[in-house]
């Protein structure tokens, strides 16, 4: 019969929509990660550098000037 594949049409519909919502949902939760990774990145580079800034004053600079 012709008229079964016209019943299981809204269904697909709806398949496809939670398909459609359910691949939005994960790039939104993955944008966020990467946001936040993106984020402590540059928080790990800022506290790195301020690291090598403070070993640089504390180490090598006195190292530097008593040579």
């Amino acid at each position: 019969g012709g008229g079964g594949s016209f019943v299981l049409q809204p269904l697909t519909i709806i398949n496809s929509i939670k398909s459609v919502s359910n691949s939005f949902f994960i790039f939104v939760i993955s944008f966020i990660f990467h946001f936040f990774s993106f984020f402590g990145i540059i928080f790990c580079k800022l506290f790195y550098s301020s690291y090598n800034l403070l070993i640089y004053f504390y180490f090598i600079k006195p190292c530097v000037s008593l040579s």
